[in-house]
């Protein structure tokens, strides 16, 4: 009975705490008295010296880490951010309360004690430049001493006064090993009673060599002179250099080390191991974590649009599909009911774009691996499958383009080539590969060509804009690379392509330059032209006279609306494109009503051009801006700022077209979309935009953190593929590198961690510039914004004196 009983409960799940107490990834490995301090899940943990399982020591929602015990073994400092900046802090070695010792409003990072029983860490607090130095503070007095020696951010003092120090390296930002560039890590000496000039202990010849240690007369560092991070020895002058452990090149880095009583505490990737000094033995230290796990447990993100990416407006205009934190959602105006787009578990979605019928959408997912084009219904509706269109793809697909009469889907990719799908066969042509990523995919509104813009000969020349017929499968150019061309858009009846080109050179400032300007800017460039696609256009902005009776464009019937449930369908209206001196029919719109500007987007409904100008070049939002297609019409006018994207419904419904605005008011956490009568007048008044806002305020998704880590590990390890510079990967066996660093996916507790184990994996390719975020990790209400003076003050009779004024960077 009892046996049977044990059977019940171990398929319950409750066969005893082993079921609970799981391995973990292991940060900021220290040694303490008869155990190991270390950092995992966000926390300090104490494991005894023989393994087992660890005991939690902190529980604060921020991080604690770099954790060093003081010499009498009673207390250990950490890092902490526990009510705002990272600064230093102490507790009991068994737990306990905690007190904070620095105050500085800066990353202050433990680096280990003194022998003195100060508190030895780095701080950028007195530079006045991002360099750190290092300094010690007194955990009783909170007096502080900044040791005078710069850009070192590691180091331990002597039993004698001597401060060993890390001189440069790459200070645990970028993400590289085997670094070889000018600031290659070395170690130093200096005496400070003395502060006589320090002596070098290393040289560049030997490689990187960091993290100094002290014990019994002797240096302790970590070197990777070997072709790999390892423990080394030498003596206090430099000599003697010997190896104590032997990892070897393509193994997991030896981290984060710390010495005490003898023993040097170190992760090599995520796992504890120690080194004892005195047996010259290394071993490895196995600890399990009880823990609920609370980060990893599924939960719903509240506030998913912060993460926004894209917006795509229905063919009616009656439905948005918006992109964010790799989910989609359908929603549209007041009551009507929103629709979470089943994206399939573990995956990422991007650029959800709606096809011609308004039925499904379109969008790029990873479930197979690589982003592929995917088409999924845009209602949830279960009788309609989830379908892989593309296959075999081995670079980030970019830009959805469905054609308008549903048949057709263009695309590119990070690798600068144009494909072309068909969607019903699921056959997938490459068009061309062109120097940089063809750009501003456009489709005529009877889908028998597409427009876009390309590079001709490098990736700092300008764009030049082709069309691809359909039938031929050849581009044409229609413009040249001297002026760069973005924002296209056909008109609704085929027969203009309106498009921004950067053809207005107006030098600012003004000459002469002057000895303070660095150089000319062209602020303001784009001008908005039109190509007439039929011969004998009659140009809309042309002034009205006695030959011509063509009616205004206000009057010009739009195309009937398509059935609720039908596609959008080509009529006769539609003319056919003249491709025959189709490059010569160019035509501006008039200065005085679409001045220059720096013009991102463009589109129209037949009756406005609407346009998003930025107020400065590379601007992140700007004005959403129309004007009438008429001679006779005003100058643009402003329809809503702070606009990041719009967009034009394709068909008209009663004779109008709808409009998307997609809106991000200075420092709001999060856009808003609003879907408004493109005929409204603008400016769109607050009321206005409420009236039309889309019902998404509530919006959550359920997240699994596990899936979504795992999903992120490779979606950067894809990225770092398509994006690095060198296509040879430095010679490192890329795929190689993901089957190298998967595994320690399954120890994850925090999105910290995935942050570092991204930072292993990113240096395997030894390359700067390569810092990791630790992106959406907890956080508490109590956490406080900080100010700091520009200077540095000291106490004085009657007042306080200017002893520092900081230099800006």
């Amino acid at each position: 009975m009892r046996a049977l009983i044990r059977t019940l409960l171990v398929g319950l799940g409750f066969s005893s705490a082993l079921v609970f107490a799981q391995p973990g990834y292991f940060r900021y490995a220290a040694p303490v008295p008869d155990g190991i301090v270390f950092t995992a899940e966000g926390d300090l943990w104490r494991v005894p010296s023989a393994g087992g399982a660890a005991t939690r020591l902190t529980t604060h929602a921020r991080s604690e880490s770099r954790a060093a015990v003081s010499p009498d073994g009673k207390t250990l400092a950490f890092s902490a951010a526990l009510e705002g900046p990272t600064e230093v802090y102490t507790m009991p070695v068994n737990g306990g309360d905690t007190k904070r010792l620095t105050f500085e409003g800066e990353n202050a990072f433990v680096i280990g004690w003194t022998p003195k029983g100060e508190v030895l860490y780095s701080t950028a607090r007195f530079s006045g430049l991002p360099v750190r130095q290092l300094a010690t503070i007194n955990p009783h007095t909170l007096a502080r001493r900044v040791l005078p020696v710069q850009k070192s951010a590691e180091g331990v003092v002597t039993d004698d006064t001597w401060l060993i120090f890390t001189r440069n390296g790459l200070l645990r930002s970028d993400n590289a090993r085997r670094y070889k560039g000018g600031a290659m890590a070395q170690i130093w000496a200096m005496n400070l009673a003395t502060e006589a000039e320090a002596i070098p202990l290393t040289r560049e010849a030997q490689g990187n060599n960091s993290q100094p240690m002290w014990w019994q007369g002797k240096v302790y560092f970590v070197s990777d002179r070997s072709g790999a991070r390892n423990l080394w020895r030498m003596e206090r002058d430099g000599s003697g250099a010997r190896q104590l452990t032997f990892l070897k090149p393509g193994e997991m880095d030896l981290r984060q080390t710390q010495l005490y009583a003898g023993r040097i505490a170190y992760t090599v990737g995520s796992e504890l191991r120690v080194f004892d000094i005195a047996a010259n033995a290394e071993r490895s230290v196995k600890a399990t974590l009880t823990s609920d796990f609370e980060q990893r447990r599924e939960r719903w993100v509240a506030t998913p649009l912060r993460n926004y990416t894209s917006a795509s407006l229905s063919p009616n205009g009656d439905w948005a599909a918006i992109t964010a934190r790799g989910q989609v959602v359908v929603a549209g105006t007041g009551d009507v009911r929103r629709t979470d787009v089943a994206t399939p578990a573990g995956s990422r979605s991007r650029a959800a774009t709606f096809s011609a019928d308004g039925r499904h959408l379109l969008m790029f997912n990873d479930l197979s691996g690589e982003m592929e084009l995917t088409q999924l219904s845009a209602s949830n509706a279960p009788t309609t499958a989830t379908r892989q269109l593309t296959s075999g793809g081995d670079m980030l697909r970019l830009g959805v383009a469905p054609s308008p009469d549903g048949k057709f889907v263009a695309h590119t990719d990070q690798a600068n080539r144009l494909w072309l799908t068909e969607i019903s066969g699921n056959k997938t042509e490459l068009i061309e590969q062109a120097v940089r990523e063809p750009r501003n995919l456009t489709w005529a509104k009877d889908s028998s060509a597409l427009a876009y813009t390309k590079s001709l000969r490098n990736r700092r020349s300008g764009d030049a804009m082709f069309m691809l017929p359909i039938a031929t499968r050849k581009p044409v150019p229609l413009t040249t690379d001297r002026y760069s061309v973005n924002a296209l858009a056909f008109s609704p009846d085929n027969k203009w392509l309106y498009f921004a080109s950067d053809r207005h050179l107006q030098p600012t400032p003004g000459g002469p330059w002057g000895t303070r300007n660095m150089g000319v800017a062209f602020d303001k460039r784009d001008r908005v032209y039109a190509l007439a696609l039929q011969s004998g256009n009659r140009w809309p902005f042309a002034p009205r006279d006695e030959l011509s009776m063509a009616a205004p464009p206000e009057a010009v019937a739009s195309a009937p609306a398509p059935a609720a449930s039908g596609p959008a369908r080509s009529t006769p209206r539609l003319a056919t494109i003249d491709f025959t001196g189709l490059a010569e029919r160019l035509y501006e719109v008039p200065a005085a009503l679409l001045p220059a500007g720096n013009i991102s987007r463009l589109q129209t409904d037949g009756r406005r051009l609407f346009y998003l100008e930025g107020d400065a070049l590379f601007a992140q939002r700007g004005a959403l801006k129309s004007v009438a297609i008429d001679a006779l019409a005003a100058p643009a006018e402003v329809h809503s700022t702070d606009v990041i994207d719009f967009a034009v419904a394709e068909n008209a419904v009663g004779g109008q077209r709808k409009l998307l605005v997609v809106r991000r008011a200075e420092n709001a956490p999060q856009p808003d979309f609003a879907i408004m009568d493109a005929a409204a007048r603008p400016p769109a008044t607050p009321p206005e935009l409420a009236r039309t806002a889309l019902r998404l305020a509530d919006w959550q998704i359920k997240l699994n953190p596990r899936d979504e880590w795992r999903q992120m590990f490779n979606d950067a390890w894809r990225m770092h593929r398509d994006y690095f510079y060198d296509p040879a990967m430095h010679g490192v066996d890329w795929k190689a590198m993901r089957a190298k660093y998967e595994p320690q996916l399954a120890k994850l507790t925090d999105r910290e961690e995935l942050a570092d184990l991204l930072g292993q994996m990113i240096a395997e390719v030894n390359a700067l510039h390569s810092q990791v975020g630790a992106g959406d990790t907890r956080t508490t209400p109590e956490q406080v914004g900080i100010g700091a003076l520009g200077a540095v003050f000291s106490p004085v009779a009657g007042g306080l004196k200017i002893d520092k004024i900081y230099r800006t960077e």
